[in-house]
């Protein structure tokens, strides 16, 4: 007449101590790894290279409405730096009065233009056709624009691009329109000394007044 609690057990086992589990094992026995032992890399040392293709632009603010003349054509001289390797010049922008279409001629040879003044014939034809000229920039415009004025662009495909070799070569450029539309800035050049006087630049070139 034993427990009714044992009469329902239906098996019972022994096990041995071999086989039973270990209770749970110790705490880890190795610390955490270090930290990065780097810092990040430094920044580059060399700042990222020039775009190949660069721009110059001329005239700005008060240069393009005040003391200014207009002309058939204008002629300058471009040069290169000492330092700098040969540029390809590969278009043009003019500043015109007109507002309508201008017909253009632009002819270029190597080194300066003084002393060939009236000689065409030492100059070579580089671009040729008519173009939609955007007008002039007066102070209003540039002020409602931010200072930004919209020349007039030769077209590419009009344009044959010259060289101006590097080490402080010259070209000089000659621009003419059948109208009397060019804008230019009243520089302070002299006769004779326009080669002398820089308008504007780049690190590889420097445009003298014509």
């Amino acid at each position: 007449s034993g427990s009714s609690y044992f009469e329902r057990v239906e098996d019972l086992r022994a096990t041995s101590k071999g086989t039973a589990t270990n209770r749970p094992t110790s705490t880890p026995t190795g610390s955490p790894t270090l930290e990065p032992s780097n810092s990040p890399t430094p920044a580059p040392s060399i700042p990222p290279t020039r775009a190949f293709e660069q721009s110059i632009q001329t005239g700005f603010g008060p240069n393009l409405y005040s003391r200014i003349s207009r002309s058939y054509g204008i002629v300058f001289d471009i040069k290169t730096t000492p330092e700098s390797p040969t540029v390809a010049i590969e278009g043009l922008d003019i500043y015109s009065s007109s507002t309508s279409n201008v017909t253009y001629e632009i002819w270029t040879k190597e080194g300066s233009w003084q002393g060939f003044e009236g000689k065409l014939e030492d100059f070579t034809k580089i671009a040729e056709g008519e173009v939609e000229s955007a007008g002039e920039c007066t102070e209003e415009y540039l002020t409602a624009n931010n200072g930004e004025c919209i020349f007039t662009s030769i077209p590419f495909d009009n344009f044959q691009a010259v060289p101006i070799f590097g080490g402080g070569a010259t070209r000089s450029f000659y621009i003419t329109l059948q109208s009397k539309e060019i804008v230019y800035s009243i520089g302070n050049s002299t006769e004779g000394s326009a080669e002398m006087t820089i308008w504007s630049g780049s690190p590889e070139l420097e445009i003298y007044e014509g």
